[in-house]
């Protein structure tokens, strides 16, 4: 399988000043050059290792297939 394009998103908290604000985009990637989905998974794997540290972060996955014109 190729992926097309994706957008992979954090949202959390962030700290403005001296105000936690909720629902923030704290970190995002997108792309229109794709990939196989083996190197999205590695890729995805490894970003958890970096942004997560295996937290338990909730994971959501939206994924659309399009016909060829």
């Amino acid at each position: 399988m190729y992926i097309d394009k994706y957008t992979v998103k954090k949202i959390g908290t962030k700290w403005e000043g001296n105000k936690h604000k909720k629902n923030q985009i704290l970190f995002k990637a997108d792309s229109e050059e794709g990939m196989t989905a083996k190197c999205f998974i590695k890729f995805m794997e490894d970003l958890d290792d970096g942004l997560h540290h295996h937290t338990g972060s909730h994971c959501e996955v939206s994924i659309t297939f399009k016909e060829n014109d």
